[in-house]
């Protein structure tokens, strides 16, 4: 007998999303604050900020330093399986 096949998922306080990038879905790097941001480094940066849309640099600095992984907001960061692109967004409660 088979076993079912297993599908990802993730939880959120919102609407989930799972990103496709290149026609595929992407891999979830998982829920990250600032520091793990930081450590995936500036292209995942990039990702969030062009999600959240914040163009002005001090908003988006004091929204950037909010971000916990394990708390309110968080990011979700997925990457392409193919060309390695970040994509992400973030939830909060």
């Amino acid at each position: 007998m088979k076993s079912p096949t297993a599908r990802p998922a993730l939880r959120g306080w919102q609407q989930e999303q799972w990103a496709t990038h290149c026609g595929d879905g992407c891999l979830f790097l998982g829920r990250m604050g600032h520091q793990e941001l930081r450590a995936a480094g500036q292209p995942a940066i990039d990702a969030i900020r062009n999600d959240v849309g914040i163009e002005d640099e001090n908003k988006w600095e004091e929204f950037f330093y909010a971000l916990a992984k394990h708390d309110s907001p968080t990011a979700y960061l997925f990457q392409c399986r193919h060309c390695q692109a970040y994509l992400g967004y973030t939830d909060c409660d």
